[in-house]
């Protein structure tokens, strides 16, 4: 069957096979928003997971008909929210108790100079901004309890255990500046 012209299905159409189609670099093939539960692009066997149009600029991913991951307007990628304010923002469910978990290749003793994770900051190191910070916020008012300050300084809310060790102790640095004070 050729059809040289328009071809309009209103309703459902079925392709046994490979359906190739050719649209040049002008044309455009557009899409229904969908939903969560019904993404607009999805699977025959598992069509309630896939990628859909979340809002004007946004695109959501969806697993088992609940959106996953959200792309917004502005670029910000959300794992766990629709609602991202920072370039990667990930946010857990009540009953969860790891946020982000990052595991390294097991090799032995073969893997000298290599880190689970590595934080690479292309700012000049001052005490002008936290280079690692980590804070509660269970009642509205961020408690910082441990951080990390761009000049190397250190501090923590709260007591050190393991036998009065302090940062210097406890932190591998590659220049040996860390110092027990």
């Amino acid at each position: 069957l050729l059809i040289t012209d328009d071809l309009e299905v209103d309703g459902t159409a079925w392709f046994d096979g490979t359906v190739n189609f050719n649209i040049s670099s002008s044309s455009l093939f557009y899409a229904q928003p969908g939903t969560a539960a019904s993404p607009s692009f999805s699977f025959a066997i598992d069509q309630d997971t896939g990628m859909f149009r979340r809002a004007i600029n946004a695109l959501g991913f969806s697993t088992l008909g609940a959106e996953r991951v959200t792309i917004d307007s502005g670029g910000n990628v959300g794992i766990g929210t629709t609602a991202p304010s920072q370039q990667l923002h990930v946010l857990q469910d009540s009953g969860d108790t790891t946020k982000v978990a990052v595991f390294a290749k097991s090799c032995g003793e073969t893997c000298t100079g290599i880190s689970d994770v590595d934080i690479i900051n292309t700012r000049l190191g001052t005490s002008a901004y936290a280079f690692l910070r980590m804070q509660s916020d269970s009642d509205g008012a961020p408690d910082i309890e441990f951080i990390w300050d761009g000049d190397g300084n250190a501090g923590a809310d709260g007591t050190w255990t393991g036998g009065g060790a302090d940062v210097a102790e406890w932190m591998p640095s590659l220049d040996n500046n860390l110092e027990p004070g």
